[in-house]
């Protein structure tokens, strides 16, 4: 499953991995790597976010495979880590893995610079339908 962080931009700047899982069975055969490519290119984006838990080293050793740079979420600052929560719709994981940019600096300064976008997306895309779900 993948997605596109809507930002007032002439091209979706940033594409999130968000959950990829391939039957044990069915894994080191390449799996895994074909569908994270798959996705990032439907998303077309200029840069790429997914996340994880520090112990989940096959999601860690795929994506790093893939060109994903590793960072820890709870080693940022409050405002980047709340604004890759929103773009992210992620609130459990604690490793974000990123592409396309040079560090977790250019990702974050992007997202403040559109801060409302991903304040809109994130009400939106994950909370109202939580929201919804919670209420059924």
């Amino acid at each position: 499953v993948y997605y596109t962080v809507p930002l007032r931009s002439s091209k979706p700047f940033i594409g999130v991995i968000y959950y990829v899982t391939v039957e044990e069975g069915y894994r080191g055969r390449g799996i895994g790597s074909a569908l994270v490519l798959s996705a990032e290119e439907g998303a077309n984006a200029s840069a790429y976010m997914a996340t994880t838990r520090r112990g989940n080293t096959a999601s860690l050793r795929l994506f790093e495979s893939l060109g994903y740079r590793a960072a820890e979420l709870d080693k940022m600052s409050r405002e980047a880590g709340s604004l890759l929560d929103k773009a992210l719709c992620s609130y459990e994981d604690d490793v974000l893995l990123y592409k396309g940019v040079e560090g977790v600096e250019e990702l974050t300064s992007a997202l403040k610079m559109f801060r409302s976008d991903v304040e809109t997306f994130h009400r939106e895309a994950c909370y109202n339908p939580w929201q919804r779900l919670r209420k059924a």
